[in-house]
C-alpha cells in the first residue's frame, strides 16, 4: 500500500490566499425556514415575504422548505401579523438587508429580547410596540435608525438611545421612564413636537420612590433636563391607591401623576 501527501500547486495555494474560501457546507446552504428562524410566526413572516403569492393560500406555507443568505438578503420589510406575533427574533439577523421591521405583540405572544438585532445596522425604520422589552443595550449601535416605536413595554432607561443621532421620529409611550435626559439631542426631541416624540402614560412602581415619613418623592427628567418633582402622599411608606396627585406645569412641559392600583402613573407630553 502506497501512502501520498496532497500538496497545493505554488498558483492554488496563491489563489487561497487572495480569496479565502467560506467554510459553508451543502447542509448550512440547505437550511430551512424553521432551522433558521426557531419561532414558527418568524419563519412564517420571512416565508411569505419571499413567497408573497402563498398569503392567500396559507395551507401551502411550508417552513420545512430550504432556504439560502442569498436569498434571506434580498429581504428588507418584515411584519409580523395580529394572528401570528413574533415572540422570539433569534436567527433575524440573518435578514442583513432588512431596513423595515414591524411586530406588535399580543396576548398570543411577546417579545423579550433584542440581542439579535445589535448587528442589523441597516435598520431605518422599527416598530416593537406592546411587548415585554426592557433591554435597550442591542439598540445602542443602530445608528441608521430614523423611526422607533416602543411604546407599550416594560423600559426604565433610554441611556441606550442617545447615540441614534439619524432619529427623526421616537415613540416612548407607555413604558417606566423617568428620566429622559439622554434624548435631548436627536433630532425627533429637538422638533418639539408630539409628531416626532411621544412618551405619554409613564408607568412607575411606588416602591422605587424615594420615602421620608408620611411622604414619597420622585424626581422626573424632561429631554431638556427640567426637574418635575412629585409628593406623593404615602402610608407606613406604600403609597395609597386611587389618590391624586397634583401636576405641574413647567414652562410648555405638561405633567399630571396620579395613584392607581398601587402604581404611579406619570402622563408627560411635550408641545
Amino acid at each position: 500500500m502506497c501512502l501520498g501527501t496532497l500538496l497545493f500547486s505554488p498558483a492554488e495555494s496563491w489563489l487561497e490566499d487572495q480569496h479565502p474560501i467560506e467554510a459553508v457546507t451543502q447542509a448550512e446552504i440547505e437550511l430551512s425556514f424553521q432551522e433558521r428562524f426557531p419561532d414558527p410566526h418568524l419563519a412564517h413572516a420571512v416565508y411569505l415575504e419571499l413567497y408573497p403569492e402563498k398569503t392567500l393560500f396559507p395551507e401551502r406555507v411550508n417552513l420545512e422548505a430550504p432556504v439560502s443568505a442569498e436569498q434571506l438578503a434580498t429581504i428588507t420589510t418584515l411584519a409580523d401579523t395580529p394572528e401570528r406575533p413574533i415572540t422570539d427574533l433569534t436567527g433575524i439577523q440573518q435578514l442583513s438587508h432588512l431596513k423595515n421591521l414591524h411586530a406588535e405583540g399580543n396576548e398570543g405572544g411577546r417579545i423579550q429580547q433584542l440581542a439579535p438585532l445589535a448587528s442589523m445596522k441597516n435598520l431605518e425604520h422599527l416598530t416593537l410596540r406592546n411587548e415585554f422589552i426592557q433591554d435597550l443595550a442591542p439598540l445602542a449601535k443602530l445608528t441608521q435608525l430614523q423611526s422607533l416605536d416602543l411604546s407599550m413595554n416594560q423600559i426604565t432607561s433610554v441611556q441606550a438611545l442617545q447615540g441614534l443621532t439619524q432619529l427623526q421620529t421616537l415613540r416612548l409611550t407607555g413604558n417606566q421612564v423617568t428620566d429622559f435626559r439622554p434624548l435631548e439631542a436627536l433630532p425627533a426631541v429637538q422638533a418639539k413636537d408630539r409628531a416626532h416624540f411621544e412618551a405619554f402614560a409613564q408607568t412607575i412602581q411606588a416602591e422605587g420612590t424615594k420615602t421620608t415619613g408620611e411622604t414619597s418623592q420622585l424626581n422626573v427628567y424632561t429631554p431638556e433636563g427640567e426637574k418635575i418633582p412629585a409628593t406623593v402622599a404615602s402610608s407606613q411608606g406604600k403609597c395609597k391607591q386611587k389618590m391624586a396627585l397634583n401636576g405641574s406645569n413647567q414652562g410648555s412641559n405638561k405633567s399630571s401623576i396620579r395613584i392607581q392600583k398601587g402604581r404611579l402613573w406619570r402622563f408627560y407630553n411635550k408641545k
